[in-house]
């Protein structure tokens, strides 16, 4: 689930926290991604980004014009409080499975999100 800490529907730019099916929340440090505390804080915090949009966030473009609502169908990338993006790191053997990360510098090699709402 993704909520947003002062509820309300989600904009892009805004903070979100991702909590698991068992009530954590995800959170980074460093690099690595897990989910341990049923608190959010700083270390639970990922600003929505629409995919593709990076060079305008850098640029600090009107904030208003980046701010839309976030729709279904829309396609994200997760920018966590280190400044990172979460990437899906693949398997180094058929034994393991995939790592998300929070490594991408940029969006072109960022995990892609698309929004779907039931």
């Amino acid at each position: 689930e993704i909520h947003k800490g002062s509820g309300g529907p989600i904009y892009f730019g805004n903070i979100v926290y991702l909590r698991a099916p068992n009530g954590v929340y995800v959170d980074v440090e460093g690099e690595v991604v897990t989910a341990r505390w049923r608190d959010r804080g700083e270390w639970q915090s990922f600003q929505v980004e629409r995919a593709g949009t990076e060079a305008e966030h850098r640029r600090g473009v009107a904030a208003d014009e980046l701010k839309c609502l976030v729709q279904h169908g829309d396609v994200v990338c997760l920018r966590a409080h280190t400044g990172r993006l979460l990437q899906l790191i693949p398997p180094e053997s058929e034994d393991e499975s995939p790592k998300l990360a929070a490594s991408a510098y940029g969006h072109e090699n960022a995990q892609k999100w698309e929004i779907l709402f039931s």
